[in-house]
This record gives C-alpha cells, structure tokens and sequence, in this order.
C-alpha cells in the first residue's frame, strides 16, 4: 500500500512487528467506529482516518456522497485519495500534508480540487491532524475533513473575473464600462452575502444591497465612514481581514464574534489591483455565520453528553461485577454470623461483638447498593408508588435532624405515579439532600417541586431516554454553588469535593445509574454564589400503587427437601447450615448440570430449588429453562449477586416464584424459602 515519500521509512519496525501493525489497525477500526456513531450524523462534511503505517483509511457516507460516489465505492486507501487530486494541486497539497507529519506544523489546512465520479472538479477544503503517535514521536493515525466549498470557490472565480473586467474596463475607457458597471451593480445586489469596497484607511466605497440590509443603513449613512465606525467600535478590529489584505497583498479572512451585532461573521479580503499591479482596494466579503457556529456548539454539548453516558455505562459493568463478588463474601459473613448468634445465649459476651459484625455487614451492603445503582439495570424490586408521597416522606425524614434548613415542597394535586425500586429512589433523593446541606453550612433554604413534563426527541435524544411524558423532580438550594469544572465531573463515581476520610464519591454517580436503570434523566445546573438545582426526569405510569405488605417477622421453619445450587463453596457451606438450621433437608450442587442431574434423579422427592443466577457453563436461566422441561411445578427460589435486572426479571416473567438478594441473614433466607413453598 503506497504512502506520501518518506513516511514508511519512518516506521521500519512496523514492517517486522506484526503486533504492533495488528494494534495500529485495531486502533484505526476503534476511530472508525468512534466517527461514524457519534461525529457522521452530525455533519454535512466528509471525514477520514487515516492509519499511516499501512495506508488504510476509513471514508465516511458523506466522503463517497459528496463526490458523487455510492459509499464503499472507491477503494479507503491513501492512493484513492491522491489519483482524485487535481494535477495542478497534487504536488503543493502532499507536501503541506508530509509537512504536517514531519511535526513542522500543529495541523494543515489546505483548498484542493477533486474530480467527481462525472469527471467534474469539486473545491474542496481539507483539514487534517495526527493524533496518535508512537513513542518515538512516529505518527501513527491522522484524522480529518472534507468541506464542499465548491460554491464560495466558484463565487470567488466570479470576483476575480469581473475585477479583471473592471480593470480592463478602466483602461479602455469605453462606454462599454456603464452597461458592463450596471450589469455588476445587478449581479452584487443579487448575491445574499455582503459584499464592499474599502480604502487603505477602512472607509467604504459602498456595499451591494446586502450590506446595507445587513447594517440597517442607507448608502448616504454609510459613506465615508470606516467600518469599525459601523459596528459600534473607535478603532480597527483586533483580527481584520482588510489590513492583512493590504499588508501582504493577498487574500485573507477572519472568524469573529461581533458583540455589537451578537453575530458571528465570516469576513475575506481581495485585493484590487489598478494597471500597475498596485493595491488600491479591497473587497470584503462579509457572511453571517451565527446559525452555524450554534450548530456546532449544540453538537459539541451533544458528543460530550453522548461520551459520558457511554463511559458510565462501561463503569456500570464493572461496579456491577464487583458489587456482586462482594455480595458474596459478605453473605459468607453474614450466614455465619446470623447461626453464631442464633445458637448464643442474649448474655453471652460474644454476642455483642456478632451484632456489630452483622451491623458491620449491613453497611457494607449499603456500599453495594451504591456500586449497583451504577451498573446497567441494577434495580432490585420495581412497584408503582406515588413520587409525591416518597418526596414528602423522605423531606420530613431529613428536615427532623437539619433544623437550619428551610424545606419547601411544591407539588401539583393527586399522586404522581412511577414504576421503579422505591428504595433506590429515596436513595436518590437522600444523596442530593445531604449534598445540598453540606453547601449551605449556616443554614438556608431547600426547594422540592414535582410536575408532569412532555419531553421531545431532541431532549431526550443526548440521555439516550424515550420521548412522552415524565414527572420532573426539582431539587434547589441556596447554597455555595459549583463552577462549571466541577459540574462536569460532579455525576463521576469517586469524584468528590470533601475532604478525606468525608466520603466515598460514589453518592451522586450511584444516583446518575439508578435514575438512569429507571429509564431516565438526572441534570445539574449550578453558579458559584447562586445555588445548585438538580432536576430528576422519571417517567410516569398508568398503574395503580400496590399497597404494602407486612413483614413477618422471627425464623419460619421447614421440613421440605431443599436443592441449594451454587458455584462459590462459601455460599454452599453457609446456605448448607442456614438451611439446615432452619430445618430443611439440604442437597448442595455447584454447577448446573449437577443440578439437572440431581433434579432428575431425585424426582418428586425434590420440593425447592434455590438458584444461582451467575454461574459458570450454565447459568440459572439455562438451569430454569431446563427445569420448566421436566418439572415446571417445581419451585425456584433465585439468589444473585447481582442486583434484580433484565435477566433475573425474565426468569422471574418465566415463572420463577421469588428472588432473595444476597447478602441475606437467616430471617431473610426463612421468609424468602417459605413465601415461594407457600405459593406452590
């Protein structure tokens, strides 16, 4: 595969390294997907990756399209892209790209014409920049643009010929100047974008139609007068496109934003020559650029938004598969400690020190709960219940041991119904409670509002979140405040603002994954000096509250044949002897196929299985699969790690009859068993 002269030699390891080519490619095929998920959808331009090393490129849709080519068409490789280059541009335009990768200069940008599939040349605007490099400073990957200014270069030939004919108008001094001058007065007035003749000192000639509607202004009120006058300003603009043009007798341009006009303009100069190749106008060409600069600005909040959503999600799987390994250790801890103090005497010496172990493990689960609040799903049992009465129950709940604050509650009248994990939500709501009283040390005011909300496609789109109707929870204080900086890291797990030993970090990133798990949105809005408001997006349902059960409580007995499967032996051994001690007749299996095999053996002699859902070879959704075949009145009890999501829901629609979250004590483990044997 060819390259531009010079750059293989640059990488002779490459050559001898099958590693690092195959890294190389992985890398490009990484961007590859990066641009066409997140950049292609929100651009009109062509965009390319270029993997140096090996010529490979990647060409998105718009690349081939602009070009009057099917995507895929033309081969994604270095060379395609120079046989397409105009002759005349070839040479000048690979030596500013080899300039560029020679480190000479941070990016390029560069006008070259490309030949369409039709055999026609199309101007085109290539930006390009490495961004990737070996260790030795070796480019790796560049990536970069293609603009169609195709029309703006056309425009721009125009120019230069009717000043050419301006020039030879002036020399012949012929009649032929008035019609040939009324026929270019025609043509300015026509163009949209404005187009005026200055003088070395800034004062305007005149404008075409454009000018004067753009400035408000009839020609008497603008002549004589210098541009910047215009505009509100006394002196010359910090970055003119005129003086440039003057001082070097080229064309040049400029972006800026004007604030007198709250416009950003796109501002070129042309030089004028008179009969002696002297400089004694210029044209500028001034195009309001505002609509686009918006765009890109919203699509910029878009990718960033877009970004952190992806990258919480990747956090979410790996809290989800820590909080689940932990789970178990801490249900060995638990079971153990929940027999010792079952068998020990209220006086017993020991006894205190197993309560603080439980009380110990219970904390530790709190910090689980957190973990999966961050994992994809990670909710634990989902009911309708009215978000009023959950925000006013948790407000008083709060407000009883925070005296100096001042909490206002807004509600619109009735209930307003979600479906989620009630638990996790109060979590929620607890988290930003306590973060707004931290940031109002000597006291202040806290503002909880709830109302319904229709949220549209381009709302909803950036948080990944179905368009219909929610209900917006506000939550705002009068506290310190946050900077931007802080804003955008305030939703990262272990980002904290306190100090050392204060806290976890995980409080508001755990409440970003369960408010996400729920289908919704969580955003902060925030001034240093002026408060922080949090706004909590749920959507609403049409079911009707389920009303609460009562918990039983003390150990619940047995004498039925229980199959505990599992594949860790700390949760055999303790679920063995809770089990047993509840006076169940246990068989422990460790894998899945032992527990079909069992299962079958044993027949209806067989009264209960509890299952593990996350097992090695066949899980428990396999396991229950197969128990449905055989015998599918056979009640299963499903225990996890895991929090109850998308598959253990499944297994639960299926048929399952119940879910026990580890880690759970004997009293949990007695209820759970004799609910799901009842039901049978």
């Amino acid at each position: 595969m060819k390259n531009p002269e010079g750059i293989r030699a640059e990488h002779p390891n490459n050559d001898h390294d099958p590693d690092i080519e195959c890294l190389d490619v992985k890398l490009l095929r990484s961007w590859s997907n990066k641009l066409s998920t997140l950049a292609l959808e929100a651009t009109r331009d062509g965009v390319w990756a270029w993997h140096i090393p090996s010529g490979e490129a990647y060409f998105s849709p718009r690349y081939y399209t602009m070009l009057g080519y099917a995507p895929d068409e033309l081969p994604a490789n270095y060379d395609t892209w120079v046989h397409l280059l105009h002759p005349e541009d070839r040479a000048a335009t690979e030596a500013l790209v080899k300039e560029h990768i020679d480190s000479k200069r941070e990016s390029y940008e560069v006008e070259f014409r490309l030949r369409t599939k039709s055999g026609n040349w199309l101007w085109i605007l290539g930006r390009g920049r490495v961004v990737e490099r070996d260790r030795q400073g070796r480019p790796i990957l560049m990536v970069g643009s293609h603009v169609n200014i195709d029309t703006r270069k056309r425009a721009e030939e125009k120019l230069e010929r009717y000043q050419a004919r301006l020039e030879q108008m002036v020399r012949e001094r012929t009649e032929a100047l008035e019609q040939t001058s009324s026929l270019l007065e025609a043509t300015l007035d026509a163009i949209p974008d404005v187009l005026g003749i200055q003088d070395d000192q800034h004062r305007i000639i005149r404008y075409n139609a454009a000018g004067y509607r753009f400035l408000n202004m009839t020609p008497e009120e603008v002549a004589g007068k210098r541009c910047f006058e215009l505009i509100g300003r006394t002196r010359e603009c910090e970055h003119c496109a005129t003086s440039e043009c003057y001082r070097t007798g080229k064309p040049a341009s400029v972006q800026r934003y004007e604030e007198a006009l709250d416009a950003w303009l796109d501002v070129r100069a042309y030089p004028i020559l008179d009969e002696d190749g002297k400089l004694v106008k210029v044209i500028e060409h001034l195009r309001d650029i505002t609509a686009e600069k918006k765009a890109e600005a919203e699509n910029r909040i878009l990718h960033e938004q877009l970004q952190h959503a992806q990258k919480m999600e990747s956090l979410g799987t790996l809290a989800g598969g820590i909080a689940h390994d932990f789970n178990n250790l801490l249900m060995g801890i638990q079971g153990r400690a929940s027999l010792m103090t079952l068998e020990m005497a209220p006086s017993h010496a020991h006894r205190q020190h197993l309560q603080a172990i439980q009380d110990y493990v219970l904390s530790a689960s709190s910090l689980t709960r957190q973990l999966l609040g961050l994992a994809r799903g990670g909710k634990y049992e989902v009911k309708p219940f009215d978000i009023n009465e959950l925000m006013r129950d948790s407000a008083d709940m709060f407000g009883r041991t925070r005296k100096e604050l001042r909490i206002d509650i807004a509600t619109l009248p009735g209930a307003m119904v979600v479906e989620a994990d009630r638990g996790q939500i109060e979590q929620v709501l607890l988290n930003i409670y306590v973060n707004a009283w931290q940031a109002m040390p000597d006291g202040g005011q806290l503002q909880l509002a709830t109302q319904k909300i229709e949220l549209d496609e381009s709302q909803c789109a950036p948080h990944r979140i179905a368009p219909g109707c929610y209900v917006q929870i506000s939550i705002t204080d009068t506290g310190i405040g946050m900077d931007d900086a802080t804003c955008q890291l305030i939703f990262d797990p272990f980002f904290t603002t306190k100090e050392k030993g204060r806290g976890t970090g995980l409080g508001l990133a755990s409440a970003y994954g369960i408010i996400k798990n729920h289908g919704g949105m969580i955003t902060v809005a925030s001034r240093l000096g002026h408060g922080t408001r949090f706004d909590i997006y749920l959507p609403l349902s049409d079911k009707n509250i389920q009303p609460a059960h009562a918990i039983a409580v003390g150990l619940r007995e047995g004498r039925e044949t229980v199959l505990l499967v599992d594949d860790e032996q700390m949760i055999i051994d303790v679920g063995t002897a809770m089990l047993s001690k509840l006076g169940y007749k246990v068989i422990a299996v460790k894998s899945g196929a032992e527990a079909i095999e069992k299962i079958r053996a044993m027949g209806k002699t067989l009264d209960l299985v509890v299952l593990d859902l996350i097992m090695p070879g066949m899980d428990g959704g396999k396991v229950f699969a197969a128990i449905q075949e055989m015998r599918p009145e056979l009640p299963v009890l499903l225990s996890s790690g895991y929090a109850l999501d998308g598959q253990a829901e499944t297994i639960l629609q299926k048929g399952c009859r119940g879910f026990i979250q580890k880690p759970f004590n004997l009293t949990e483990l007695s209820e759970h068993v004799r609910k799901v044997l009842d039901k049978g």
